[in-house]
C-alpha cells in the first residue's frame, strides 16, 4: 500500500511536471505576440491585411455591416485550440499565467488570421487595464475607429 501511494505521487509528480513544461515551452514557441503597429512595420502583415482587420474591428459590434470598398480577406475561423493557445500567450506574456487562468479573460475579440498571425483584441479581470479608447487611429494609412490594443498571435 505504501508503494502504491509512492508510486502514485512520482507518477503525478512526473505528470504535472512535463505538462507544465509542454505548456510553457508550447507558449514560448507557437505563441509569439505582436502589436498591431510592429507587425505591419516588420512586414507581417500588408495594408491589404490592415484594411480587412479594419473593417472587422470597425465593424465588430454592429448587426448591420457596411459594404467594403475594397478586396475584403474572408475571415477564416479559429479554431477552439488556436483560441484556447491565445488565451494562454496572453497570460503567459502579461506575466499573469500563475494568477489567472482562461476564466479570467473577460473579452476575446478575433478578427481574422494574416500569414499565420491572428488578430484579436483580448482583455482580462487581473490587469488594471488604463483602457484608452482612441476614436480615430490610423496605422499604414488605414483607419481604425473605437481602436483600443489589436493584438497579433502566431498560430502556425
Amino acid at each position: 500500500n505504501i508503494m502504491k501511494n509512492m508510486i502514485k505521487k512520482v507518477v503525478l509528480t512526473f505528470i504535472l511536471v512535463t505538462s507544465t513544461f509542454q505548456i510553457s515551452s508550447c507558449e514560448r514557441k507557437y505563441c509569439e505576440r505582436l502589436i498591431i503597429d510592429a507587425a505591419y512595420e516588420t512586414g507581417i502583415i500588408t495594408v491589404d491585411d490592415l484594411k480587412s482587420i479594419a473593417y472587422y474591428c470597425n465593424n465588430y459590434d454592429l448587426k448591420e455591416k457596411s459594404e467594403p470598398d475594397f478586396d475584403l480577406i474572408p475571415m477564416e475561423k479559429l479554431s477552439l485550440y488556436n483560441k484556447y493557445r491565445i488565451k494562454r500567450a496572453y497570460l503567459y506574456h502579461n506575466d499573469i499565467i500563475d494568477n489567472g487562468n482562461i476564466s479570467n479573460i473577460v473579452s476575446f475579440k478575433y478578427y481574422g488570421t494574416y500569414n499565420g498571425w491572428a488578430a484579436v483584441d483580448v482583455w482580462d479581470d487581473i490587469l488594471c487595464h488604463d483602457i484608452l479608447l482612441d476614436p480615430h487611429y490610423v496605422i499604414g494609412g488605414v483607419d481604425f475607429y473605437n481602436h483600443t490594443y489589436i493584438e497579433l498571435y502566431k498560430i502556425d
